[in-house]
């Protein structure tokens, strides 16, 4: 039920006017807000503006009118930016927005809820809008008392002033004892949990924050930073092109999943693959076919909009070679941990390992699980979704920190020494010497398997290689070692073959005596 002044306010709003709502927090602007959403015209297209992505993805699920479009200033920037293909950092959109002055027009009703969050970038894209909108109704919503930031000392009150010129005012005075959505209260709450910075200090709301050089190690690897993670896998076709791809936003503490994407490339996906027939299995048998492009922009700006900055990978290196769209985040390698006894205490004492502690055979994504989780019937669905949850799956069973991964980075970027990376990276990807390498055509001939195949083999941990000057450098030890562990279980399919064989003709012998003696 809806109170008077909430009632009231809708009227107000609903004869054309101009209105700002001023209320303190737990008063039912938002509430108001949504309920005035659904009672506009369906022939308005309406323009909401929520103070982060939490808070739209909130409004959007309690509005779901496809005459309202929910967003927030990061959101919408990147949005309308792709239109003419413009692209920047996250940071960037706001400034790359107001320089580009995109089209945005069509809308007839714009609602800003927390306008007191409002910052000096997100009034001049508020302005842009007005002006291409014409004659646009405004309704902006929030706390002038509860001020807990302020960039370059800008005066959100006087700007909604100057946004709605005739307005009315209204404020709410009924608070109730529900629990309500309150940026002011997240922001209230993360100041007292939190130091004292600049960052808050300018406004920017904590999931946008920038970190100093000297800090992003920090804020990356330590656990609790409530930092999200993501797994990214790509599956290829026979022409060694990505045909799908993969993405899992997780928990950087529980590396539970948030949220996941995956899309088919076409016409990439037309070319058939080993695993063809996976690409639309179980929960994926509806997913979209879309280009590569529009499938990495999809992907990107997911991980963007989860506020990622790591991207972990079993085999890393090959699948950032695969998806260099995704280059921006910082990639590690999870087989560096798993695959190595002195960092996973689930590989036996026995197992044959190399001089550096890397399993010989058998450290694959499927085999690891199988090791970790006890669960020997366990088998890869060789799905790009289904292979991203597979590695999550085995950060979650080694139950490491993340800064245990910080030596597994992908060329190494986060030492501020050049030669000690070189020296850990070196060590921890048990590079090919040179009297063992051989290329990937070698091994195709060696193995009689083709290039795909290859590729495969090296991302499941069968043999060992990784890409050097734009191609792949194999190890001949790991390939020849692979080739002997086929030769004897072809061996052993021949012998059971060939016992079996002679056990029927013995069988058929004693059969044949049995006979001529009953007839003798």
């Amino acid at each position: 039920m809806l109170s008077e002044e909430q009632l009231n306010f809708i009227k107000k709003v609903s004869a054309g006017k101009n209105v700002l709502v001023d209320a303190s927090e737990g008063c039912g602007k938002t509430t108001a807000l949504i309920e005035l959403c659904d009672r506009l015209p369906g022939r308005k297209k309406i323009l909401f503006f929520a103070v982060d992505r939490a808070a739209r993805n909130e409004v959007e699920d309690a509005i779901g009118r496809h005459n309202v479009s929910v967003t927030y200033s990061y959101g919408f920037a990147f949005k309308e930016l792709k239109k003419i293909g413009v692209y920047g950092e996250t940071h960037e959109l706001p400034d790359l927005f107001i320089k580009t002055r995109p089209n945005v027009s069509g809308y007839d009703v714009l609602i800003v809820d927390e306008f007191q969050f409002i910052d000096a970038e997100m009034s001049e894209m508020l302005k842009i809008i007005k002006a291409q909108c014409g004659d646009l109704q405004i309704i902006l919503a929030g706390n002038t008392e509860n001020k807990y930031y302020d960039k370059a000392q800008f005066d959100a009150k006087i700007f909604a002033d100057e946004l709605l010129g005739e307005h009315e005012e209204i404020h709410f005075k009924n608070c109730y004892e529900i629990s309500m959505y309150s940026a002011a209260d997240t922001h209230k709450k993360g100041r007292a949990d939190r130091d004292y910075d600049e960052d808050e200090e300018m406004g920017l709301p904590d999931e946008y924050r920038e970190e100093s050089g000297s800090d992003r190690k920090e804020t990356i690897t330590r656990l609790g930073d409530g930092v999200p993670i993501a797994v990214v896998d790509a599956e290829l076709n026979k022409n060694n092109e990505v045909m799908s791809v993969g993405a899992v936003v997780a928990d950087a503490d529980t590396y539970r999943i948030k949220d996941e994407r995956y899309y088919i490339i076409t016409p990439e996906n037309l070319a058939g693959g080993m695993f063809l027939k996976e690409l639309r299995t179980g929960d994926c048998i509806n997913s979209p076919a879309i280009s590569r492009e529009e499938a990495m922009e999809k992907i990107a700006f997911f991980l963007r909009d989860n506020n990622v900055r790591s991207i972990y990978a079993y085999n890393a290196a090959f699948d950032r070679d695969m998806l260099p769209e995704l280059n921006e985040f910082e990639w590690y390698d999870i087989m560096q941990l798993a695959a190595y006894k002195q960092h996973n205490p689930a590989i036996a004492p026995g197992e044959a390992c190399n001089k550096d502690g890397r399993l010989k055979r058998d450290f694959g994504v499927g085999a690891m699980i199988r090791r970790m989780s006890g669960d020997v019937s366990f088998a890869e669905t060789h799905n790009a979704l289904y292979d991203a949850r597979d590695e999550l799956k085995v950060m979650e069973l080694m139950g490491r920190p993340l800064s245990d991964y910080d030596f597994a980075l992908v060329d190494g970027s986060l030492s501020s020494d050049e030669s000690a990376s070189l020296l850990q990276i070196e060590s921890a990807s048990d590079l090919v010497l040179e009297d063992d390498v051989m290329s990937a055509s070698e091994a195709e001939l060696m193995l009689n398997v083709s290039r795909n195949t290859i590729y495969k083999l090296i991302k499941n941990g069968s043999i060992f290689g990784y890409k050097r000057d734009n191609r792949y450098i194999v190890s001949r030890r790991s390939v020849e070692e692979y080739l002997k562990e086929i030769e004897t279980k072809e061996a052993k399919k021949y012998k059971k073959a060939l016992t079996g064989i002679l056990t029927v003709l013995l069988a058929a012998l004693i059969f044949l005596w049995h006979l001529a003696a009953t007839f003798y």
